[in-house]
């Protein structure tokens, strides 16, 4: 699975979506898209952040390390 589809199902479970990631996170939709998509690399400040946002809202263990790798937590 990849991070992408990972946290919208696990943002999914909770009722939340990319939206509310990138409103929590303070990163536009649209540079979450394209860093999940892997189209974009992540900075280190970003990757922090999204990881922040990710664990508020899904429980699960984001680290900046996911981000800045672009791999799920099983992987």
């Amino acid at each position: 699975m990849t991070l992408k589809d990972q946290i919208k199902a696990s943002l999914a479970k909770k009722r939340y979506n990319f939206g509310h990631l990138a409103e929590l996170s303070g990163i536009d939709r649209g540079s979450i898209s394209r860093i999940l998509g892997g189209h974009r690399t992540c900075t280190a400040r970003s990757a922090r952040d999204l990881a922040a946002a990710a664990r508020e809202l899904t429980g699960l263990p984001y680290l900046s390390f996911h981000f800045l790798n672009n791999v799920s937590i099983e992987d």
